[in-house]
This record gives structure tokens, sequence and C-alpha cells, in this order.
């Protein structure tokens, strides 16, 4: 009997796993029917792939092969298989980073096709080293480590690492000025170097003290604080710093000259020291007042100002000053002689007192004049000038003058009997005026007459004027006349002796006779004319009687 004269009812779906029922049928020649149900138990394959996703840190030493994320592979039985069995697809960059896929795929016996896609994560490395610039201030004071610029590191997975396990190349040298790298590095386990350049910037202290030099000028009024001379001063990071910050060494009298020497030091955070020294010239004032003693002679019209003495004055810088910037003390009276003082002073603006004291001599006029009286006898011959009573006269400061230096006042007739006042007068240069008046006596020729001496008797004298063409008798006979006259006009007249050539003549009083009577006062007045004419045309030039 074949198959095909059986009758088979139900199907298997040979993909599709399940339990299948089919029946076998045949009904034979004489009817018999008979069947048969069978179950066909369709199974899936137990072909199989297994394999896993990883990951991985990026780095040169990083490796990766299939079988690193391959997890086992069987046949449709179950029964276990190898990787050579198994296909791989894809790749993977371990010094990449990045999701690589990778598939494993086996097609079993009957056909079936398993397989298993895995990723791979290829991550980069968490290795760090972290650092910072800084920077330092050079000084004795400074220091520097490693540690002061490392922030931290860690490993390949993010592992806080310590610094001893990081490498240190480079060094500070905190003592000079510079800009220092320095280096911190670290390979991870996989191979990756990661480092961290870092820069420590030394710098030089910005640390200043500065000042200045200066002068004062002495004096009760002078001060002095150390600000006067302070300029400023900075700290480490140039911020200003105020003077009590600041030590300072020395000390100023203000009082005193001299050169002082102040310092103002400072020490920064870091040991470093900076000072400065000045000088303070304290000199002494320049102040001064001049003047000098001077001589005046007393008069109307002397003057005198404080300019007449006063030198000159100067002020504390040696600025010269004006008679209105000083004080003036004393006073002179130009009118009366004696010796003033006179106070010139002046305060200066420290307070220095400069004085000078000056003598003014104010004295007496040394004018003067002199003169002398003098007698002269009246005759044609007699002559008469100023400078024969003058004997002398000099000026204010006793020096001599000349006549003509001198005013004169007055004449002389010297014709004329008569007594003659004359002025000899000065106004000195400071108007004081002196004056000397002399008389000159201008007195009529005498004659002589020697009357008979008894012995034991006064002798009696008489004048008798000789004039021309007279004899012994008339002379005789008009001497009683003359002797009237005579003694009238000598009563008006000086009685002075006067010489005629070389011979003196012997002056004798005459005896006045009495007077005349009324009823003869014209005749005597025409008498007395004429004997005053006669006298002066003829008194010097009569002749000399004998003696009796």
């Amino acid at each position: 009997m074949q198959l095909s004269d059986v009758k088979v009812t139900g199907s298997v779906n040979p993909q599709v796993p399940g339990d299948y029922s089919v029946t076998y049928s045949y009904t034979d020649s004489q009817g018999n029917n008979f069947d048969k149900t069978v179950v066909v138990h369709v199974t899936a394959s137990q072909a199989n792939v297994k394999g896993h996703d990883s990951n991985l840190i990026a780095g040169p030493n990083t490796a990766w092969t299939a079988s690193d994320n391959f997890d086992g592979v069987t046949d449709a039985n179950g029964k276990p298989l190898q990787l050579s069995d198994v296909k791989v697809t894809g790749s993977v960059n371990t010094q990449m980073p990045g999701d690589y896929s990778v598939t494993y795929s086996y097609v079993d016996s009957q056909g079936n096709d398993v397989n298993k896609m895995v990723v791979v994560h290829v991550a980069a490395s968490q290795a760090s080293v972290t650092g910072h610039d800084s920077n330092l201030v050079a000084g004795p004071n400074t220091t520097w480590t490693a540690s002061d610029n490392f922030d931290g590191a860690t490993d390949a997975n993010g592992k806080a690492l310590q610094l001893s396990d990081i490498k240190v190349t480079g060094t500070v040298n905190p003592q000079v000025p510079g800009d220092y790298s320095v280096t911190y590095s670290y390979v991870d386990s996989q191979g990756n170097n990661v480092t961290k350049m870092v820069v420590v910037h030394v710098a030089a202290s910005k640390i200043s003290v500065s000042g200045h030099d200066s002068s004062l000028i002495a004096g009760p009024n002078t001060t002095w604080t150390p600000a006067d001379n302070f300029d400023g001063a900075t700290d480490i990071s140039g911020n200003p710093l105020q003077i009590n910050d600041v030590k300072i060494t020395g000390n100023v009298n203000p009082q005193m000259p001299g050169d002082y020497s102040v310092t103002y030091s400072y020490v920064d955070s870091q040991g470093n020291s900076i000072s400065k020294t000045v000088t303070v010239h304290v000199t002494a004032s320049q102040a001064s007042v001049d003047g000098h003693d001077s001589n005046l002679v007393a008069g109307p019209n002397t003057t005198w100002t404080a300019s007449d003495n006063f030198d000159g004055a100067t002020d504390a810088n040696g600025k010269a000053l004006q008679l209105s910037d000083i004080n003036v003390t004393g006073s002179v009276n130009p009118q009366i002689p004696g010796d003033y003082l006179v106070t010139y002073s002046y305060v200066d603006g420290q307070g220095n007192n400069v004085s000078k004291t000056v003598a003014v001599h104010v004295t007496a006029s040394q004018a003067s004049v002199d003169g002398h009286d003098s007698n002269l006898v009246a005759g044609p011959n007699t002559t008469w000038t100023a400078s024969d009573n003058f004997d002398g006269a000099t000026d204010a400061n006793g020096k001599p003058l000349q006549l003509n230096d001198v005013k004169v006042a007055g004449n002389v007739n010297s014709q004329m009997p008569g007594d003659y006042s004359v002025t000899y007068s000065y106004v000195d240069s400071q108007g004081n005026s002196i004056s000397k008046t002399v008389t000159v006596h201008v007195t009529a020729i005498k004659s002589e007459t020697n009357d008979q001496k008894s012995a034991g008797d006064s002798s009696q004298e008489s004048s008798t004027i000789a004039k021309p063409g007279m004899t012994a008798a008339t002379e005789s006979s008009t001497q009683n006349q003359e002797n009237v006259s005579v003694g009238v006009a000598r009563d008006s007249l000086p009685k002075i002796s006067s010489a005629s050539g070389s011979q003196k003549s012997q002056t004798t009083k005459a005896k006045t006779t009495a007077l005349p009577k009324t009823g003869q006062h014209a005749e005597q007045s025409l008498s007395l004319l004429g004997l005053i004419l006669g006298l002066l045309g003829f008194g010097l030039y009569r002749p000399k009687r004998d003696k009796k």
C-alpha cells in the first residue's frame, strides 16, 4: 500500500513551533475503515548566540577582541558551539571614544539564523590633573611648595588621586622675581597621559616709601612734624599706607640750625624692607636790620627822618625789606643838641627778632663870626675895608670861611670922624644865624701944646689946630676961640690918639671955656662949622708946633 492510498487529515507548519495532529485513514476494499492520528511536535530550534555590552576606556593601552563581548553559542539542539562557529560583524576602535556595535550570528542546521548584537562603549579616560597659576611676591619670607598650585587629580575612572601619585616637574625660587612654569602629570592604566602646566608669577614687592628733603628757617615759631617730609608709602600690593604704618627714626630741632636726617621705613609681609632718608636743612634766619650812627648840626633847617640812618633790612630768606616793614622806636629833635638813640627792629615769620640801635649826635653849630673894634684918624688918605675889622668865621662844622662867605652890614666913612657900627653875619646850612658887630672909631687929628710948667705945678695941655697962612700972633689970638670950638666938637667925637709921621703927638685935654651966650649963637655955629671943616681938611697936615 502506498501513502497515496492513505487519506491524511491535518497539517504541520514546521516553521512555527507547536503540536500538530495528523490523522491517517484508509478504507479497504471490504469497506473497512482504518485511521491513525499522530501528533507532530514542532519545537523551536535551540540555536542561540549570547553576548553582552561592555565599557572600555580609550587609551594607548586599551585592547578589544570579539571574545570580550561573546558569551557563548548553541546549535539547534542546544549543543554548545565555539566562537569560530559564529559569524562576527562590526569592530571596535579602542583609542577612539564612541559606541561600537558588534553582532554575533549563527545559522543552525534547520536554517534558523540567530544573532546577538552588543555595544562596546569606548569612553574617554577620566584621568585628570588640575592646577592653577598663582602670584607670589618675592621676599625673604616667601615660600613655595608643589601643593600650592595643585588642585587635584583623578585616575581613568575618575577616582581621586593624591599629589604623591602625580609627577611634578619644574621649581620656583620665591626670593627671585620671575615667571616659573611647573607641570603636574599622570599616566592612567590605559596609558593616557594627562598634564597640567601652571605658571607661578613671582613679582617684586610693590612696597614703597617716598619723602623729600626740605629747608626750614630756625626760629621760635618754626615747627616740624614727620608728616612734613613724608610723601607716601605703599604695601606689598601697592595699596596706599598711612604715615602711622611707617617707622620713623630721627628727629628735627626746628629752633637749632643744622642738617637733620630722618628715615621712613617699612617691612612688608614677605620681609621686604624699604626705607627713605631725607634731610631737613634748618638754616639760620637771614633776617637783618642795618643802620648807622650819624651827626647832625642843630638848627632851624635841620631835619631828621627814620630813613636817614636806615641802611636796609632783609627778611628770613634774605629778601630786601622796606622801611615800612620795620618797627622804629625812638625819635630825634634836630633843633636841640644831644645824643639820640633810635632802634630799628624786625620780627621775621619764624619769630626771630633782629634790631639795630643807632646814635644820632645832634651837636650845636660851630658857626662863628669874629671881629674887633678899631680906631681911625679921619683924613683924605684914610681908607677902610670890611676885612680890616674881620677876624674870621667858621661854618656849622667849624670849617674856616672867607669874608665873601659873610654878609657885611654897615659902612665906614674914613674921612668923617664918628663911631661907625659894622655887622658881620652868617647863616649856616642849618639856618643858624650868627653875627658880630664892631665899632670903627674915626677921630679928627689932634695938636699938642706944651704950656710952661712951673715947679710943683701940674702941666696944662691944649690942642691947637694950625690953619694955613696963620702967623704966630694970629695963632695966639685965635687960640681961645679954637679951644672953644674944639671943645664943642670933641663932646660928640671919640677921643682917639693918632700918629702923624714917625713921631707920636702927645694929646692933652683941652680946657673948655664958657659956652657962648644967646646973642652969639649964630656966630658960634658958623665958627663951629668952620672948625669942623678945618679939622677935616687940614688937620692931618698942620705943622707941628715947637714946644716952648
